[in-house]
């Protein structure tokens, strides 16, 4: 909602070229492309919109460039694929990250001065990677509770395999495979922030639901932005208009993926004492 920004739209990581004056993304057939196809895609699954909204024109997450590459692990988190994870999990993804700033100095050639507003979960496994293309990267690591965010991603992933597998999706393999990547994801996080501290600000995602704005008005004092009249309150509509409720609750239950609460404590029990939860 900050104009002194420019983000990765969701169309135009799916089809990136110079991100053309928005008053003509309505005609631009890639634009309505991108509108029929999610569409489809949450009409075969209403369910996911609870879970993982997505939106044409807005910031979508970096992994839909980083996965054009094949390696990614979009692909092991999305199917039951485990000789991919196998090859997977010894690779080295640097030049997925340096594929991944070109096709950004691609979409934003027009405004390349522009500063680049940014959002991937993922990032957090691959901060050396992330570092070493944009060292002087500043970085928000929200942090939930496992207990009710793996079982949460574990729900979405599974519709997310339903739409590749259908009846064929398994949800008792989930839990295991994403409670060892994100746990060792946030270990090794913790070891690389400690180098370069000035570059990391902390969201409590409790604090985050309870004042989102406070939250962010936070982050803009951490590394020294400005936070315009006109900004905020366009955060303040976005807010109003968009309640996490405004497509239903989304429900699952933590026993359903494989693991039961004490087993996701026990996988991440150092976080689970360092931020508290």
């Amino acid at each position: 909602m900050d104009e002194q920004f420019q983000g990765l739209e969701h169309w135009l990581a799916a089809t990136p070229m110079v991100r053309p004056p928005r008053n003509s993304w309505g005609s631009n057939p890639a634009y309505q492309a991108s509108v029929a196809a999610l569409e489809a895609f949450f009409s075969a699954m209403p369910e996911m919109r609870k879970a993982h909204d997505i939106v044409a024109d807005e910031v979508d997450e970096c992994l839909e460039i980083l996965q054009q590459s094949f390696v990614s692990n979009r692909f092991g988190a999305g199917m039951h694929v485990p000789s991919y994870d196998q090859w997977f999990f010894a690779q080295d993804e640097h030049d997925s990250y340096r594929r991944y700033a070109d096709v950004l100095r691609l979409i934003g050639a027009a405004e390349p001065d522009k500063p680049w507003l940014l959002k991937n979960p993922g990032h957090i496994a691959e901060l050396d990677c992330l570092l070493s293309v944009f060292p002087d990267a500043c970085i928000v690591q929200t942090h939930r509770n496992p207990v009710q965010a793996m079982p949460s991603l574990c729900s979405t992933l599974h519709m997310a395999r339903r739409m590749f597998e259908g009846d064929a999706a398994r949800a008792d393999v989930l839990a295991a495979r994403e409670c060892a990547y994100w746990s060792r994801a946030v270990a090794d996080a913790d070891v690389l922030r400690a180098t370069r501290p000035q570059q990391f600000y902390d969201v409590d995602h409790r604090r985050f639901h309870e004042a989102p704005l406070a939250t962010v008005q936070g982050i803009y004092e951490r590394f020294g932005l400005s936070l315009s009249a006109a900004a905020e309150q366009r955060m303040r509509r976005w807010i109003e208009d968009n309640p996490t409720s405004r497509h239903g609750a989304h429900r699952y239950r933590t026993d359903d993926y494989g693991m039961n609460e004490a087993q996701i404590r026990d996988s991440f029990a150092h976080y689970i004492d360092r931020y508290d939860f």
